[in-house]
């Protein structure tokens, strides 16, 4: 599963559950509930993902896998609190990333401490939270230099890059995220592998690399088709990335854009793009991201109204996570929006 081989993940993971299921023994329940768990998240179905980590969670005991070398509870619960995210329950997900943090410290096995680490830095930074990841990811470096764990070397570099590039230091930052990934592919795991191209793609953007910034996540876009969750995600990178091109020179647009409809369109495409995707699989965290970006875009040709018709009723629906950045910069355009009304 981790490897993510197209196709393979559901009906192993559905063929676990039938298994689990005439067993009745508890520990075959746990486990393929986490197994759909995963699938579902991967594919994009949050609601699907929460159900099931719901119900392994329910069975699940830590003294019943003292022995084995990764714990269900880790990983049920820590896809459960990124699902949870991305349905926009964004209390509940650092409520339950704390938990995960809890059960594997109890535990003391590696490879759950690495994996809560893991699970703990990519919220932060689906939070866009600096400090979080800085602190996940060297407590996920430091686990890294004791143990041979190449998944984890490889995602503790993308996560430090992630930080440098907040700082400012982009040179570094690109250097650091370009490693992560090849190391990431040459451990032999694909899951997850279109976030960290978008990564990889936001990195080389910063960098001024807009053509091969465009490639990567045009063709993570392509190759991630069936790993639906971070779809939405790259579309807003592609966006955004078209947005940046189209405010250079027309010189420096025109090397890298073709096709009729100009920078402008195409960015607002990409986040229209993003925005049905989006709410096609609840994801909306990410939606209000991207309606968002859309809505600065639209107010800034004279559509404050359609701005405001698509954010504010997304907006409004959010009961959690008010003190993040995608909250606050949501109600700030709200604000600009009805100033400018």
């Amino acid at each position: 599963m981790t490897r993510g081989e197209k196709g393979l993940g559901q009906p192993l993971a559905d063929e676990l559950q039938r298994l689990a299921t005439r067993d009745g023994g508890v520990l075959a329940i746990v486990w393929a509930h986490t197994a759909q768990t995963m699938t579902k998240f991967y594919s994009g179905d949050f609601l699907g993902a929460r159900d099931h980590a719901l119900i392994a969670y329910s069975h699940y005991r830590s003294e019943d896998h003292l022995f084995g070398p990764q714990d269900p509870g880790v990983l049920a619960l820590g896809h459960h609190s990124w699902a949870s995210w991305e349905l926009g329950e964004i209390d509940l997900a650092r409520d339950q990333i704390r938990e995960v943090t809890r059960i594997a410290q109890a535990l003391g096995k590696p490879n759950d401490l690495a994996f809560a680490e893991h699970f703990a830095a990519l919220l932060s930074i689906h939070l866009r939270d600096p400090a979080g990841v800085r602190l996940h990811a060297n407590a996920l470096a430091s686990l890294v230099a004791h143990q041979h764990f190449p998944f984890y070397s490889a995602t503790s570099e993308m996560f430090n890059g992630w930080v440098m590039l907040n700082e400012r230091r982009v040179v570094e930052a690109l250097a650091a995220v370009r490693k992560g990934v090849s190391d990431y592919i040459a451990a032999g795991t694909r899951i997850g592998l279109g976030l960290f191209l978008g990564m990889l793609a936001v990195a080389q953007g910063e960098a001024g690399l807009y053509e091969e910034a465009l490639g990567t996540v045009r063709d993570a876009i392509g190759s991630t088709v069936e790993e639906g969750a971070w779809q939405p995600y790259l579309m807003w990178v592609k966006g955004k990335l078209l947005l940046e091109i189209s405010r250079r020179s027309p010189s420096q647009s025109n090397d890298v854009l073709s096709g009729a409809a100009d920078g402008l369109e195409q960015a607002e495409q990409s986040f229209r793009d993003a925005i049905g995707f989006a709410a096609r699989i609840v994801a909306k965290t990410i939606q209000l991201r991207a309606t968002t970006s859309l809505a600065n875009l639209l107010n800034a040709r004279g559509a404050a109204v359609e701005a405001r018709d698509l954010l504010g009723p997304l907006y409004s629906s959010f009961t959690q996570g008010h003190d993040t950045p995608d909250l606050i910069e949501a109600r700030q355009v709200l604000d600009q929006l009805k100033a400018d009304a």
